[in-house]
C-alpha cells in the first residue's frame, strides 16, 4: 500500500529551526514527513529494472539546502526530478538563485527594479566599479552566501581589490552593488509561496551594521502586505521559477529595489512578528502537490534510484 510521504532535503537534523517547523507543521496537517539527508540517497542509473533498488515512499520534495548547496547535491535534487518527485523549487531554479549574480540576472531582465549591479572577476576593475556604482561606498558581495554573511562595505579601491584578490584565488567572481544610504540598515523580506506573497516584515539592522539580517543581530517588525510588495515579490519568485522564495528589496529614493531573492528562506523571524504559519504554508503547497500528481515511487520509472539506503 502506497503512502504520501514528504521529504525535506537537509543536511541539517530537526533542531535546525526550519526542519522543526516543517515537521511540527506536517504533522498538525496530517502529512507524514521525513527529514532527508543527500548522503542518505544512492542516485542510479540502471539499463533495465533491478530488483535491488528498493522502493523510497516519498512522494514530494522540499529542498532546504541552501546557497551552500554543492554539486553532489545538485545532482540528488536533479535525480530526483528525473524520477518525477514534485519539489517545492526545482533543479533550474536552484542553481540559477543560488548565484545572487545569475538571480539579479534573471530578475532584471524581467522588468523588476534592481540597484546598480556588476559582477566583477579581476582587481583590475576596482577602480572603475567604485565610479560605475557612485562609490565610495559600495557594497561587495560572495556569489554564494548566506544570512548576510560574505557582504561587506568597501570604502576604497584598495578594499574591493582585496576583495577581489581572495574571489580571483578561489577561481570566483564578486557582485558589486551600489550603497544605498538612505536605507539606513533597513530592508524588507517578503516571502512568496506558490506564486502568493504570503509575509512580510521589515528588518532593522543592530547598531551600525549596514546589513539588517536577522542572524547579524537584525530584528523584524511585522508589515502589512501591500500591492506594491506583493506584486514584485511574485514576479521576481515567477521569473527565477522559483515556488517558495525569500525576497530582499531595499527601500531607496527610487522606489523599492529587489537585491536578492533565496530560495531556502529562513522563517523563525517572519512568523514572530507576523503570527503567520509559514511552515503550515510550505506543508500545504507540498501536499497540493502530491494531490495533483498520480501515485509515484522512486524505483518504479526507466532510472531505479535514489536508492534509500538508510
Amino acid at each position: 500500500m502506497s503512502r504520501d510521504v514528504l521529504g525535506v532535503l537537509t543536511t541539517r537534523n530537526e533542531w535546525y529551526h526550519p526542519n522543526g517547523r516543517l515537521l511540527e507543521a506536517a504533522a498538525k496537517l496530517g502529512v507524514e514527513a521525513r527529514l532527508v539527508h543527500p548522503a542518505e540517497l544512492l542516485p542510479g542509473l540502471f539499463p533495465e529494472p533491478t530488483p535491488a533498488a528498493p522502493v523510497c515512499e516519498i512522494q514530494v520534495i522540499i529542498p532546504r539546502i541552501g546557497s551552500t548547496i554543492d554539486e553532489s547535491e545538485l545532482a540528488v535534487v536533479h535525480h530526483l526530478e528525473l524520477m518525477d518527485i514534485p519539489a517545492l523549487n526545482g533543479f533550474n531554479s536552484i542553481v540559477l538563485a543560488r548565484d545572487k549574480f545569475l538571480a539579479l540576472q534573471r530578475v532584471a531582465a524581467a522588468g523588476s527594479a534592481v540597484p546598480r549591479t556588476l559582477l566583477l572577476t579581476s582587481p583590475d576593475q576596482a577602480g572603475r566599479a567604485m565610479k560605475l556604482l557612485n562609490g565610495p561606498p559600495i557594497v561587495l558581495k560572495t556569489r554564494r552566501g548566506r544570512q548576510g554573511h560574505g557582504v561587506s562595505l568597501a570604502h576604497d579601491e584598495d578594499e574591493v581589490a582585496e576583495f577581489l584578490t581572495e574571489a580571483v584565488r578561489r577561481k570566483d567572481g564578486i557582485v558589486a552593488q551600489e550603497f544605498i544610504a538612505e536605507a539606513a540598515g533597513r530592508d524588507i523580506r517578503v516571502v512568496v509561496v506558490d506564486g502568493r506573497a504570503v509575509a512580510a516584515m521589515m528588518r532593522q539592522s543592530g547598531g551600525a551594521d549596514f546589513r539588517a539580517n536577522v542572524a547579524l543581530g537584525g530584528r523584524g517588525s511585522n508589515l502589512t502586505m501591500t500591492d506594491d510588495l506583493a506584486g514584485p515579490a511574485v514576479k521576481a519568485a515567477e521569473s527565477l521559477g522559483l515556488d517558495v522564495a525569500g525576497v530582499d528589496f531595499l527601500p531607496s529614493a527610487k522606489g523599492l529595489l529587489i537585491i536578492e531573492v533565496n530560495y531556502t528562506p529562513g522563517f523563525r523571524e517572519l512568523e514572530r512578528v507576523t503570527g503567520i504559519d509559514v511552515a503550515a504554508k510550505l506543508i500545504h503547497a507540498a501536499r497540493l502537490r502530491i494531490d495533483r500528481s498520480s501515485t509515484r515511487h522512486l524505483g518504479h520509472s526507466r532510472y531505479h534510484g535514489p536508492l534509500v539506503l538508510h
